[in-house]
C-alpha cells in the first residue's frame, strides 16, 4: 500500500523526470495527414522538435503499407532523424511514389517515429497518414480516322458519335497534349503546300510549320507536363523538337530511319529512342540531356510501353527476320520477346491491370497475338490486319484494340478483351486515339454528321481459327 507521502515524491518525480526531457525538446510529425499527388513523385514529410533544445537527439521513421504497397505505389523509407545541441530545425524526409498508368482510388500508408535518443521524448502525432491521390482519368480515347480523300479525316467521339474534322486527307497524324490543359492536341502533316498544323483544344486550327516532315512523335521530354513534338524534317534539317509549344529547339543534324518516345528510367520525362540506320545503329537522348547507345544494329520497327508495371517503359524492338523482337527491359538487360519478326506491334493495357501488353501482327499463317502481363501468348484473331492502334474507347480502365481488317472487313474494336465490334466497313488511310475533349462522357458541342457511307462489303469478320505460335529460338548479339 501507497502512502500519500508516497505517492507524492513519486509525482514529484515524474514532473521532474518530464520537465527534464522537455529541455531537450518533443520531436513529433508536424501534421497527422499528408497528401501527394500520385504525378508530384515525391512527399516531403516533417518532423519538428520543440520545447527545448538542450543536447544531441534523434529518432527513426518508418512507412507501412495501408492500401498504398511498398513497390507498386511508394518506395518504403526507414531511416534516422538528428538534432545537434541547441537546433530547433525542423527536418523532413521524402517519400518516393511510383506514378503508374492504372485508374485506382486514392491509397495510404502510415509513418511512424520510434527510438528516440538523447533526452527528447516522442509527442503527438507520432504516426501519420500519407495519402497518394491517383492522376489517371478513365476519359474515353477518340479515334481519329483518315478515310483518305473521298472522306478526309473523321473523329470518333466517346465511342458515340461521328464528327468531321477535315476534308483533306494527311500524310501522317499523332496526337499529344502540347498545352498541358488535359485535351490532346493533333498533330497533322497534311504534305506539301500547307505543312504541319495543329488543332488545339478541339476548337482552333493553328499552323506549326510550312514544311512537311518525314516523320512526327510526341512526349514530354523535360517533364513540364506538356508534350513536345519531335519532327523529322529530313535532310538537310535533321530533328527539332517544339518545346512546350513555343520555341524550336534541334535535337540532332542527322535524319532518322525511325524514333519512338518514352519514359525508359521512370524519371518522368520521356526519352527519345532514334534508329539512325547503318553504322550509327539506335540511341537514346536521355532526359533531354546526354546521348547514350542502345544497339549498334539497326531495327525493322521500335515501340515503348510499361510491361511489367515498373513506372519505367520497356523499349521494343524487331531486329529483323534474323534476331526476331527483343525488349530492353527497365533500361537494364535485354529479353527477347519472339524469334519472328512481326509485321506491326502496338501496346495498351487491354485486361486493367496496370501492365501494357504487346499486341502483334506475326503475319501469315499466325495473325494477331497479344502478350498478356509480359507472362503467356493469347491470339486475338488469325486474319492479317492492315493497322492496329489502343486506347481506352469506352471509359473502362481498359484499353480496347481498334483493328483495320482491310477492305473485305472494314474496322472492329476489341473492347475490354473480351468482345468484338464493327466500328465501321470502310478501311482507313490512318488511325490514331486522342483524349481530344480531356473528358468521359461529355456532350459534343461541335457539329456531328453522318459517317461516310458504308461501302458493298458487309461481310463480318469470322471467328479466329487458331494456328500455335512458335517458341522463340535466337540468341541476340552483344551491340553496345
Amino acid at each position: 500500500m501507497q502512502t500519500a507521502n508516497e505517492l507524492g515524491n513519486g509525482l514529484w518525480s515524474t514532473i521532474l523526470n518530464f520537465r527534464v526531457e522537455t529541455l531537450s525538446g518533443v520531436l513529433q510529425f508536424s501534421v497527422d495527414n499528408y497528401t501527394v499527388n500520385e504525378g508530384e513523385g515525391t512527399a516531403i514529410i516533417t518532423v519538428t522538435r520543440t520545447g527545448g533544445t538542450a543536447g544531441a537527439v534523434s529518432v527513426d521513421y518508418a512507412s507501412t503499407d495501408d492500401t498504398a504497397i511498398a513497390g507498386s505505389d511508394y518506395t518504403a523509407v526507414s531511416d534516422t532523424l538528428n538534432w545537434g545541441d541547441g537546433d530547433a530545425t525542423a527536418k523532413t524526409f521524402t517519400v518516393n511514389i511510383i506514378d503508374d498508368s492504372t485508374v485506382e482510388d486514392d491509397e495510404r500508408l502510415f509513418l511512424s517515429l520510434g527510438n528516440v535518443t538523447g533526452s527528447a521524448v516522442i509527442g503527438n502525432p507520432d504516426i501519420a497518414a500519407l495519402t497518394i491521390t491517383d492522376n489517371d482519368s478513365s476519359s474515353q480515347s477518340d479515334i481519329i480516322i483518315d478515310f483518305g480523300t473521298q472522306y478526309g479525316i473523321w473523329l470518333r467521339m466517346n465511342n458515340s458519335t461521328w464528327v468531321q474534322l477535315h476534308t483533306l486527307s494527311p500524310e501522317s497524324m499523332v496526337t499529344g497534349d502540347l498545352d498541358g490543359n488535359g485535351q490532346d492536341e493533333v498533330i497533322i502533316d497534311f504534305g506539301n503546300p500547307y505543312g504541319i498544323w495543329l488543332r488545339m483544344n478541339n476548337n482552333s486550327w493553328v499552323q506549326l510549320h510550312i514544311l512537311s516532315p518525314s516523320s512526327l512523335v510526341t512526349g514530354d521530354i523535360d517533364g513540364s507536363g506538356q508534350d513536345e513534338v519531335i519532327i523529322d524534317f529530313g535532310e538537310p534539317h535533321g530533328i527539332w523538337v517544339l518545346m512546350n509549344n513555343s520555341s524550336w529547339a534541334q535535337l540532332h543534324i542527322l535524319s532518322p530511319s525511325s524514333l519512338v518516345t518514352g519514359d525508359i528510367d521512370g524519371s518522368g520525362q520521356d526519352e527519345v529512342i532514334i534508329d539512325f540506320g547503318e553504322p550509327y545503329g539506335i540511341w537514346v537522348q536521355m532526359n533531354n540531356s546526354s546521348w547514350v547507345k542502345l544497339h549498334s544494329l539497326s531495327p525493322e520497327s521500335m515501340m515503348t510501353g510499361d510491361i511489367d508495371n515498373s513506372g519505367q517503359d520497356e523499349v521494343i524492338i524487331d531486329f529483323g527476320e534474323t534476331y526476331g523482337i527483343w525488349v530492353r527491359m527497365n533500361n537494364s538487360s535485354w529479353v527477347q520477346l519472339h524469334s519472328l519478326s512481326p509485321g506491326s506491334m502496338v501496346t495498351g493495357d487491354i485486361d486493367g491491370g496496370g501492365q501494357d501488353e504487346v499486341i502483334i501482327d506475326f503475319g501469315s499463317p499466325y495473325g494477331i497475338w497479344s502478350r498478356m502481363n509480359n507472362s503467356n501468348w493469347v491470339q486475338l484473331h488469325n486474319i492479317l490486319p492492315e493497322s492496329l492502334v489502343t486506347g481506352d474507347i469506352d471509359g473502362s480502365g481498359q484499353d480496347d484494340v481498334i483493328i483495320d481488317f482491310g477492305a473485305s472487313y472494314g474496322i472492329w474494336q476489341w473492347m475490354n478483351n473480351s468482345s468484338w465490334v464493327q466500328l465501321h466497313n470502310i478501311s482507313p488511310e490512318i488511325m490514331v486515339t486522342v483524349n481530344i475533349d480531356g473528358i468521359a462522357l461529355e456532350s459534343e458541342s461541335t457539329i456531328s454528321h453522318q459517317a461516310p457511307a458504308g461501302e458493298d462489303n458487309t461481310m463480318l469478320l469470322p471467328e479466329p481459327i487458331a494456328v500455335p505460335l512458335p517458341k522463340a529460338v535466337t540468341e541476340l548479339p552483344s551491340g553496345q
